[in-house]
């Protein structure tokens, strides 16, 4: 008689202290999202990887999830930039007084 293996035996367990905050954030979204916390915290994660990673699921591989990253990555670079804007402005303004 085999015993039989599901995917979760593959994966290996990580403890991971964050803050409760942060915990609250994650909850809520994933609930919104329809998954479980671990589900979204797995989702988030893989986000971060290029879509050539090979155990990547296939749905971040695709290719509405890849612009999905594009447009966030271009949405953080646009607020660095008017980061900055607003930092020089400040500047300018104190060099007129």
């Amino acid at each position: 008689m085999s015993t039989k293996r599901y995917p979760s035996h593959t994966l290996k367990q990580v403890l991971l202290r964050i803050p409760e905050p942060m915990r609250d954030a994650l909850e809520r979204a994933a609930d919104e999202n329809g998954r479980s916390l671990t589900a979204e915290v797995l989702a988030r994660i893989e986000s971060t990887f290029p879509a050539d990673e090979v155990w990547l699921s296939r749905v971040q591989k695709s290719p509405r999830i890849q612009k999905g990253k594009k447009l966030i990555a271009l949405q953080v670079a646009i607020e660095a930039v008017q980061s900055e804007l607003d930092t020089l402005k400040k500047s300018i303004e104190a060099l007129d007084e």
